[in-house]
């Protein structure tokens, strides 16, 4: 089921003050999808399949099969500025050898410039000519990618100012596989998705999507402001408990 959550706690004075100082924010909220609910959310969610392929909420998450063309893709349907970091789990049920596919987590802001990192099976990406990648394709910047055997990972697209990195979980941590920065990134509103694609399709193809999140990420210039206005909230707390006792 989707959530958006907006945690705080303690004495409405306070939190009142924690809303106006982080007002600066451009994101103040947090979105998470387990898809349990085997339902799709249209108010936050925009599914699409084309060409053959399949999606559906099923076994709590999303599963996608790939059809004779076309692709299949979930879409967020607000967009998102500013600061943020979006992750979302993958599982390949079916994957045959270097099938061409492509499994994606991406922030699209015109068909021409798209930042995507992928878990594909393609041998022209990999030096070792099995085929099985991740790689982050960024317009502008090329394609970068690492070998992998991965047949199920988490995948990570995040964006602090005008600087976007994509990466993937290797059980112990976050690793980078490319970095592009611009001007003005910062201020593009993306649309986050994640689906499934090939050039030249092949039969047996099936991945499921589950656990998405989007996170904003604090603005530099916000945080300290925060904790300042907590800490002086704290001190009127301590003299308030100090009067009265």
């Amino acid at each position: 089921m989707g959530s958006q959550s907006r945690r705080f706690s303690g004495p409405s004075w306070l939190l009142a003050g924690v809303l106006c100082l982080s007002a600066p924010m451009a994101n103040a909220i947090s979105y998470s999808d387990d898809f349990d609910s085997g339902v799709i959310d249209p108010g936050w969610w925009t599914a699409t399949a084309e060409g053959g392929s399949t999606l559906e909420a099923v076994n709590g998450r999303i599963e996608m099969t790939q059809g004779s063309g076309g692709f299949a893709a979930m879409g967020l349907v607000p967009p998102v500025s500013g600061d943020f970091t979006a992750t979302v789990d993958y599982t390949l049920l079916g994957w045959p050898a270097a099938n061409l596919e492509r499994v994606v987590l991406n922030a699209f802001y015109s068909p021409t410039e798209q930042l995507a990192i992928e878990r594909i099976s393609d041998p022209q990406y990999d030096p070792t000519r099995v085929g099985e990648v991740y790689l982050t394709d960024f317009t502008g910047q090329g394609i970068l990618g690492t070998p992998t055997t991965d047949l199920a990972g988490r995948l990570r697209l995040e964006r602090i100012g005008d600087t976007v990195q994509g990466a993937y979980w290797n059980g112990a941590g976050w690793s980078v596989i490319g970095t592009f920065s611009q001007a003005g990134e910062g201020g593009r509103d993306r649309l986050i998705g994640f689906g499934i694609f090939s050039p030249s399709p092949v039969s047996g193809i099936k991945v499921a999507f589950d656990n998405f999140e989007l996170n904003p990420v604090p603005l530099p210039g916000t945080l300290p402001l925060l904790l300042a206005g907590l800490a002086a909230a704290g001190l009127r707390l301590r003299k308030r408990a100090g009067r009265s006792a």
